[in-house]
């Protein structure tokens, strides 16, 4: 199924398997941060500041390697040319709202969309300023050693 909207659309069945995936994360990430308080909150929206959505990876990734085609083209064998093409061809895909094989395999990686990670900005924000209710009390110790393997800047 494919739902369009204020995202691309970007949504079969093995998509929206992921996009609740991330969806539950993404839930979990604001109450995890609300329960331990404006540091973590802080902590957490300053890595999402240095987060690349999706569009920006898929973005780079093609045309990183439609440039390295086109090196390994003119200097090496012209078969090279083809990983130029095809490159070229996903992100014309791409510019399209398309989806393509890329754009999948990095959904399966966990890239979010731009769209995913203003939402979970949107709900860390209003954990900030208090509109979302804390679930349980847990110290701020306890909620930073979820992101302890995230370096925050």
């Amino acid at each position: 199924m494919t739902t369009c909207g204020e995202q691309l659309c970007i949504r079969t069945s093995s998509d929206e398997a992921i996009a609740r995936d991330i969806a539950l994360e993404i839930e979990r990430s604001v109450r995890v941060a609300a329960d331990a308080g404006r540091e973590v909150v802080d902590l957490r929206l300053a890595q999402l500041d240095r987060e690349w959505p999706l569009e920006k990876v898929l973005t780079a990734k093609l045309g990183g390697l439609a440039a390295l085609g086109g090196v390994l083209g003119l200097t090496g064998s012209r078969k090279w040319f083809l990983l130029s093409t095809l490159a070229g061809t996903g992100l014309v895909q791409h510019a399209l709202g398309g989806r393509g094989a890329t754009f999948s395999a990095l959904r399966r990686l966990g890239f979010r969309t731009q769209a995913e990670i203003d939402t979970e900005r949107r709900g860390l924000l209003a954990a900030r300023d208090g509109a979302l209710p804390s679930s349980s009390p847990r110290d701020d110790a306890e909620a930073t050693s979820d992101w302890a393997d995230v370096d925050p800047g």
